[in-house]
């Protein structure tokens, strides 16, 4: 009788971690496929990211060239006014 009892809940319980095993087969399927997609995301949020940062330095880079350029035409005008008032000072002079 002990013996059957034994038996009956052995497979109760083999029964019973079959379950869990499939349970936790689909768990580690599901972690596999939300790996997957933070993978592609982290992917594609570091290309989206990498353009955008290419984007700001050409952006830098203009800032950067209109300024160089703006001073190199007000040095231009200054050295010029400043020939023009030595010029009339000399011819009031």
């Amino acid at each position: 009788m002990i013996s059957e009892e034994y038996r009956g809940l052995k497979e109760l319980i083999d029964q019973r971690f079959e379950k869990v095993d499939e349970q936790f087969k689909k768990v580690d399927q599901r972690f596999i496929e939300l790996e997957t997609g933070l993978r592609t995301t982290a992917a594609e949020t570091r290309a989206h990211f990498d353009a955008v940062a290419e984007k700001f330095r050409d952006d830098v880079r203009k800032i950067a060239d209109g300024y160089d350029h703006h001073t190199t035409a007000l040095d231009d005008h200054e050295a010029r006014l400043q020939r023009l008032e030595q010029a009339r000072l000399r011819f009031d002079g």
